[in-house]
């Protein structure tokens, strides 16, 4: 796939690409934007408790 870095800002949404679990995307210097996960450890196992959304939201909010 090939992006044109200046015009637009290169993405991936999972409806779109097999096997991609979440959306991301990446700015101009190539630093990744996506959802992240706050995890606890409780009873010596880790739980999600929080998921935290992308800085930029999606290309389709």
């Amino acid at each position: 796939m090939r992006v044109d870095l200046v015009s637009e800002i290169p993405s991936l949404a999972f409806d779109k690409a097999p096997g991609m679990l979440m959306e991301a995307s990446w700015d101009q210097n190539g630093d990744i934007d996506r959802a992240s996960f706050l995890a606890e450890i409780i009873d010596g196992k880790q739980k999600i408790v929080e998921t935290l959304p992308k800085l930029k939201g999606s290309k389709s909010e």
